[in-house]
């Protein structure tokens, strides 16, 4: 008969075995570590929340803050030979398929992030965000970068020191819009971005 102290250090074994709840395992001596999360703005707690022009802001307010992140309003440069404009931001209720809960409108405006360490608790590795291109032209501007004027997906790379990528996930028919994401590598401060129709969701500074 097998002794009874080795059978209960058998069942021991085998229910930590079966434990599916992860646990923080450190060698004698290591410092605990803190799993950062990417910070995002999100838009859910701004529902019909308007700028811009006709909501009396000027270029350079303070839209909202959320997670730490300011967003701010800025001039939308048009094409050349067109000028620029101050139109119009809000948040809104997302789509069938792009989305969760709210998002962020643009009408020739340029919606700003500002990403800071002593905020987020850490310097960002990346910034990503998801957008819907609903027509007309864009503009991104990334750190100190010149405002690159045109398709989202035609800015150049690298801007302002960071290297800009675009994935386009989505094209409607007879290409009535598209969906898709962007991701910015390197340190990025400050993000800017806008279009005439256009939709943009989960801005995340990325650890």
């Amino acid at each position: 008969m097998r002794p009874l102290r080795s059978s209960v250090a058998l069942l021991a074994i085998a229910l930590a075995a079966c434990d599916d709840v992860p646990r923080r395992v450190t060698a004698a001596g290591e410092p605990s570590r803190v799993v950062l999360t990417p910070v995002c703005v999100t838009f859910d707690p701004f529902a019909g929340l308007a700028g811009g022009g006709a909501a009396g802001n000027s270029p350079g307010d303070l839209f909202f803050t959320e997670n730490g992140i300011p967003v701010t309003l800025h001039t939308f440069v048009h094409l050349p030979g067109f000028g620029t404009a101050f139109g119009d931001a809000a948040v809104v209720d997302s789509f069938p398929f792009f989305g969760d809960d709210q998002i962020g409108h643009t009408a020739n405006i340029n919606l700003g992030f500002t990403f800071t360490s002593a905020a987020l608790g850490f310097t960002p590795a990346s910034v990503t965000f998801k957008w819907r291109d609903h027509g007309g032209h864009e503009n991104l501007k990334v750190n100190n970068s010149a405002i690159h004027v045109g398709e989202l997906t035609a800015s150049p790379t690298p801007m302002g020191g960071a290297a800009v990528s675009h994935n386009v996930t989505f094209t409607a028919p007879m290409g009535a819009f598209k969906l898709g994401n962007t991701t910015i590598t390197g340190a990025v401060g400050t993000l800017g971005v806008g279009g005439q129709e256009f939709h943009i969701e989960n801005v995340c500074a990325n650890p």
